[in-house]
């Protein structure tokens, strides 16, 4: 399903299922492309609303930039509220 060659490029269907089953749809990953925060996809026409398909190494290289590193993570303080 998400091999190398070109011709087995996922859909946005199988990425989302390969990215998170029912957390991840088909539908988020177009909310995700309009607003420029998803994986490196590819268009396969001029259209913007053409079909578009996925590389495994961009869906990799996407999760790979989503990992939290609890340990590096800090909590910030919140501000004291003002008394006047």
């Amino acid at each position: 399903m998400l091999g190398s060659t070109r011709e087995s490029w996922p859909t946005p269907a199988h990425v989302a299922a390969y990215l998170g089953g029912d957390d991840m749809t088909a539908k988020k990953l177009e909310h995700l492309r309009l607003t420029g925060q998803g994986p490196n996809y590819l268009r396969l026409t001029n259209s913007p609303r053409g079909p578009v398909r996925y590389r495994r190494q961009d869906l990799d290289a996407w999760e790979k930039s989503r990992l939290v590193d609890p340990a590096a993570q800090r909590m910030v303080p919140r501000r004291a509220r003002s008394t006047k």
